[in-house]
């Protein structure tokens, strides 16, 4: 049996037992694989992730300097819905033989298929799956998921210029998201050569814009952002299925929960979480939430609600020790500025680390009544729409335990199906 990567690296030093710990418990909650939950973390370099993955599959280690730039002739080693299917990148191609880059070196029976499928003599390497992912956007089509969009951006940009952090304050403890501005705004997806698979292309160019000829783009949203298929079915046509792109005025229609329409909306159907009766009873917006304030002050010490709008997002209400409500209520942001809120919008998912150090950072902080060790900010969507950011902190790093994120999910799903109801009884649908 192979070693855990985990213990591997914590063998060598490269993590400690709590900081391992503590992915492990993100990982029990939200998934993925502990070397990328440590990268997002910025606690393991992708260099020393890339070489424990090597020791531990008994394989080389490819970096992204070499998968970033591939032939034509090489890639076509292996056709496209092998490579897509097993999460290989043709790296090398010599008489008689081709190295492969893998996801997942040891599976044997990928080994075999691809031996039969090319017809010659295989090495296999590995590399991240962050970087494994990029290439297969980059040559095959293969949109990413908007989370490893970012955090390869986050990797290549480290590597070009190192960040710097001001120096009247402290290092921020290890993070999920990076604190460079850049990085909150997702990275154009990678343009694929003209392939030498004999297959037709991907279409990766952004979809048509339905503005006029000649008129400028709107400045209220920010790009267009390709989001990845995760149920592996791609049974129903879509834009992100057919490979192409929202466009801008796509996203322009998340608008705020008062104006939004319900075409696209399925009812809810589920029943109110039984821990919190107040919210699921609340009928008017800013009851739910009041609700959802005092449902977050039960668990939380220092809570805050952000509205979404079209724009952007603006203070609600907020609670806790030292904290302003009047600050949090005066704070706002616009989706075309770097902020953890945009963040959240655009990875559909929460937000774990602390509170990056951007410019409008620091209005937010003095309202919650200093820089916290760490914070979650958890988005309620509508079907695709943010309505609005529930948002918590904690005085030191590592504090947000994985019930603490099972709470805020549950807060949030029945928050968003009070804030449908509340629309519906506005509009008097129901």
């Amino acid at each position: 049996m192979k070693t855990r990567i985990g213990h591997l690296l914590t063998r060598a030093n490269l993590v400690s037992e709590a900081q391992l710990a503590r992915a492990l418990e993100v990982q029990s909650f939200a998934g993925g694989r502990i070397g990328t939950l440590l990268l997002e973390q910025a606690i393991l370099s992708e260099e020393d992730l890339g070489k424990t993955l090597a020791l531990q599959h008994g394989c080389g280690y490819v970096s992204w300097s070499i998968l970033a730039d591939l032939p034509p002739e090489t890639l076509a080693v292996l056709p496209e819905r092998f490579a897509l299917k097993y999460f290989a990148v043709p790296y090398e191609r010599g008489v008689g033989y081709v190295k492969m880059a893998l996801r997942d070196p040891g599976d044997l029976r990928i080994f075999d298929e691809i031996v039969f499928v090319t017809g010659l003599k295989v090495f296999v390497a590995v590399a991240p799956e962050v970087r494994i992912y990029q290439a297969l956007e980059k040559y095959y089509g293969k949109l990413r998921a908007p989370r490893f969009a970012l955090l390869a951006e986050k990797l290549s940009r480290a590597q070009r210029t190192p960040s710097a952090r001001p120096a009247d304050k402290a290092p921020a403890p290890a993070s999920f998201v990076s604190p460079d501005p850049a990085l909150f705004l997702l990275p154009e997806p990678e343009r694929a050569p003209a392939r030498a698979t004999g297959l037709p292309p991907t279409p990766l160019d952004r979809a048509p814009s339905s503005r006029a000829a000649g008129e400028a783009a709107t400045p209220e949203a920010p790009d267009a952002i390709p989001w990845e298929d995760t149920t592996e079915g791609r049974s129903t046509p879509s834009a992100a299925a057919s490979g192409e792109f929202l466009p801008p005025e796509r996203i322009e229609e998340m608008v705020p929960f008062e104006d939004a329409g319900f075409d696209s909306i399925e009812p809810f159907s589920g029943a109110p979480d039984e821990g919190f009766p107040g919210v699921a009873a609340a009928t008017e917006r800013d009851a739910i939430a009041d609700a959802v304030l005092e449902a977050l002050a039960r668990r939380f010490t220092h809570a805050a609600i952000f509205s979404s709008r079209s724009d952007g997002i603006a203070g609600w209400v907020a609670a806790g020790d030292r904290v302003d409500p009047s600050g949090v209520r005066s704070f706002s942001a616009s989706w075309t500025e770097p902020s953890v809120f945009l963040n959240a919008r655009l990875s559909r998912t929460f937000y774990l680390g602390p509170l990056p150090s951007l410019p409008r950072h620091d209005r937010l902080a003095a309202a919650l009544g200093g820089w916290p060790g760490e914070c979650v900010v958890q988005p309620v969507f509508i079907g695709e729409r943010p309505v609005a950011f529930l948002l918590v902190t904690a005085p030191r790093p590592g504090a947000v335990t994985a019930d603490d994120l099972g709470y805020l999910r549950d807060l949030s799903e029945v928050a968003s199906s009070a804030f449908e109801n509340a629309i519906r009884l506005k509009k008097k649908e129901i």
